[in-house]
């Protein structure tokens, strides 16, 4: 198949991911970048604040997602959540950075995308040249294992999340004026 029917054919497909659509705050962004010729998203989230209980394994697709907001998270809700768990351990807080996947009709059209992302999202690159891939992801990240921490730590860890939240949503509308 060639660039235009795959991308007509991604797009008309039903969303699979665990929340089952895209996030309200990266919408506008998506259908920047689905509205143009040379690109489509094969998958995005806005970033997110995580509580994620890890499996003995260690494996993760073996991972319990506990608790997960797009967006900005109230800590004392979020701290009467974790101190009803029965146990702690294993149980990470994450703030995960915005990331979208998205095709690009060849490797111009790729290196292009690339040079309006990596200013703002620094770890952006092509992560497939066979399908021309580029993988536009942020740099701020939180994982913090929280068994022993205490509430105000815990205050400390959503007050820099809901931050960063704002931050990463600045950056998107920024790229988006930027396509």
């Amino acid at each position: 198949m060639d660039f235009d029917n795959d991308k007509k054919t991604f797009l008309s497909k039903i969303d699979k991911s665990k929340k089952g659509s895209i996030d309200p705050v990266i919408l506008p962004l998506i259908e920047k970048i689905n509205s143009l010729d040379d690109y489509y998203s094969t998958s995005s989230c806005s970033g997110r604040i995580v509580l994620l209980k890890e499996s003995e394994s260690g494996r993760k697709d073996k991972a319990k997602w506990l608790f997960v907001s797009h967006d900005k998270v109230d800590s004392d809700k979020l701290i009467y959540k974790i101190n009803k768990l029965p146990d702690k351990k294993n149980i990470w807080f994450k703030f995960e950075p915005p990331i979208i996947h998205i095709s690009c009709r060849n490797i111009d059209a790729a290196q292009k995308l690339l040079d309006i992302a990596r200013p703002l999202f620094k770890l952006s690159g092509i992560i497939s040249t066979s399908k021309n891939i580029v993988e536009i992801r942020g740099t701020d990240r939180i994982d913090t294992p929280i068994k022993d921490i205490s509430d105000n730590h815990i205050r400390v860890l959503v007050e820099i999340s809901n931050k960063k939240l704002e931050k990463t949503r600045k950056k998107l509308k920024d790229m988006g004026k930027e396509l």
